[in-house]
């Protein structure tokens, strides 16, 4: 219970050393003796482990994934966020786990993007399960997925090295199935063939610094993106219509006295945002007089607008 605690309310593990708590433990539960913080974070490692094992070899059951991304950064710090989807097929519910929270360090770059995000689809062992990933409109996510996202042209390719592999396997059993035994001294025969053969072959060099130099810019696997539809109404309902507006020039069309208006509405409303974050008199005074703070949009948070 105290685990399932620590976890689900986001508690910090030194809790279980706090004398307060060992007090509401020892009075509420007499005879038992409350786990040390290293014992709850072997704990929880165990618990990790097993909820991994669970979540990849029901992953492994499924053919068919989707999988959403984001990254942010708060306090400092930087973060890629990785989850997965898929429709049941019995009862076609669609289930949805989170797979990662992975640390950034750097820039958000579309390559770093594109490693950790492959990293985390070859740990989970689901790189030719996923069908689409799901982004924000982020320059970084765009490229990284124009860059390593995979084609119409390389699924088929796909599709066609399996039959391919398929089709070999079929020829071996057909082999080993109808090809009498005697064939055996002919394979000896071939062998030995290809050992003379071996004899006058040239010995090829290169040069080892040119192998490096071509395998410096790593190639990564993705799957085919699909940009988030939320995020794209949201860039329609500001940089879409900014720039229609940007454009009026007449003093008598619609646009233009919209302009003017909104230009001025957003300006006494971007003061009033800027006092309550940098003022905490200003922000107790707002959630005074209106019972609630205000709603600040920012340009990243899909639902601000």
């Amino acid at each position: 219970m105290v685990q399932d605690l620590i976890i689900n309310a986001s508690l910090p593990f030194n809790l279980v050393s706090h004398e307060n708590f060992k007090d509401i433990i020892s009075k509420g539960f007499k005879g038992r003796n409350l786990m040390c913080r290293q014992t709850l974070m072997q704990n929880i490692d165990k618990s990790f482990n097993i909820l991994f094992d669970k979540l990849k070899s029901k992953l492994n059951s499924v053919e068919h994934l989707t999988t959403t991304a984001d990254a942010w950064s708060t306090f400092k710090r930087s973060y890629l966020g990785i989850t997965v989807h898929w429709i049941e097929e019995g009862s076609l519910e669609r289930k949805s786990y989170l797979l990662s929270i992975k640390r950034l360090t750097g820039s958000h770059t579309y390559d770093i993007l594109a490693r950790s995000m492959e990293s985390v689809y070859t740990l989970f062992s689901i790189n030719n399960k996923i069908l689409y990933t799901t982004t924000d409109n982020g320059s970084n996510f765009v490229k990284s997925f124009k860059v390593f996202g995979a084609k119409d042209d390389d699924i088929n390719a796909l599709d066609e090295l399996n039959d391919t592999q398929s089709d070999n396997k079929t020829a071996t059993m057909l082999y080993s199935t109808f090809i009498p035994d005697e064939v055996d001294d002919l394979d000896n025969c071939t062998i030995r063939n290809e050992d003379e053969d071996n004899d006058f072959q040239d010995i090829s060099h290169f040069n080892i610094a040119e192998v490096f130099e071509e395998t410096e810019d790593e190639v990564y696997m993705l799957p085919k993106h699909h940009r988030c539809a939320a995020h794209t109404l949201k860039l329609i309902a500001t940089n879409d219509i900014r720039k229609a507006i940007s454009g009026a020039k007449n003093a008598v069309s619609p646009l233009w006295k919209y302009k003017q208006q909104s230009r001025t509405t957003f300006a006494k409303l971007t003061n009033l945002w800027n006092k309550q974050n940098r003022s905490s008199k200003i922000a107790d005074l707002i959630k005074i007089c209106f019972g609630v703070y205000l709603l600040t949009p920012t340009e990243t948070r899909w639902n601000s607008t």
